[in-house]
């Protein structure tokens, strides 16, 4: 009987598995998407105001590691992640005189709950091979930040 039970539980849970990932999937890939654009506008004000924080490396470093997680199926830190990264982008946005539009804001589905704090996905960054900084990513090609339509 301790079997059938310890069975049941393990079966359960393996189905519940299953049907929250395609969803998650989805919450990540439309978060991903959408702090892209938030991203791309941020970098048109950066380059147009020139105020350099480091917040638009920071949020590109989030962002590109929010992509890496989503493809490694990693979905609920892949949207924390992306959501840090938007809201790095918000900071560009309003140092370089710009507005954050309604529709930018977090929704629901991109507030999972038990958020980790912001040093906490500080620290899960890995490391800054390119020396990133505000000044070169004005003018650069963000497609790297961006899920491809194969993902």
């Amino acid at each position: 009987m301790k079997n059938i039970v310890i069975a049941f539980f393990l079966l359960f849970g393996l189905s519940f598995t299953s049907v929250a990932q395609p969803a998650q999937r989805v919450a990540a890939r439309k978060c991903i998407k959408r702090t892209t654009v938030v991203m791309l506008h941020a970098q048109k004000k950066l380059k147009e105001n020139k105020v350099y924080t480091g917040n638009m490396a920071k949020s590109v470093r989030h962002q590109r590691y929010a992509r890496f997680l989503f493809r490694q199926g990693k979905f609920v830190r892949a949207i924390h992640q992306s959501r840090r990264a938007r809201q790095l982008a918000f900071l560009v946005i309003q140092a370089n005189k710009g507005n954050v539009n309604k529709e930018w804001e977090l929704t629901q589905d991109e507030k999972p709950a038990g958020s980790p704090t912001d040093e906490a996905l500080e620290k899960e960054l890995p490391a800054d091979a390119e020396n990133l900084t505000d000044e070169k990513l004005a003018d650069s090609d963000l497609k790297d930040i961006d899920l491809d339509d194969k993902d």
